[in-house]
């Protein structure tokens, strides 16, 4: 096997684990909704806050704030 056939294994099976992570998601109403990272990247916006040149804070620590949306829109 080549080193950068390794390499990209490697990176799938970070990538696969990573998706596994819990995110915390917070409504404006205090809700708390924890969901697998491979959930959460079905919102387009979610996905761009957590890509991997993401300069938010919010891809490091896991947790995103919501302060326009109430927990039963979060939800769904």
């Amino acid at each position: 096997m080549s080193s950068a056939s390794a390499n990209n294994q490697a990176d799938a099976a970070n990538d696969a684990a990573d998706d596994l992570t819990y995110i915390k998601l917070i409504s404006n109403d205090d809700y708390v909704f924890y969901v697998h990272k491979y959930v959460a990247k079905g919102s387009g916006a979610i996905r761009n806050l957590l890509g991997s040149s993401s300069q938010f804070v919010e891809s490091k620590t896991n947790e995103f704030t919501f302060r326009d949306i109430r927990g039963p829109i979060l939800e769904k």
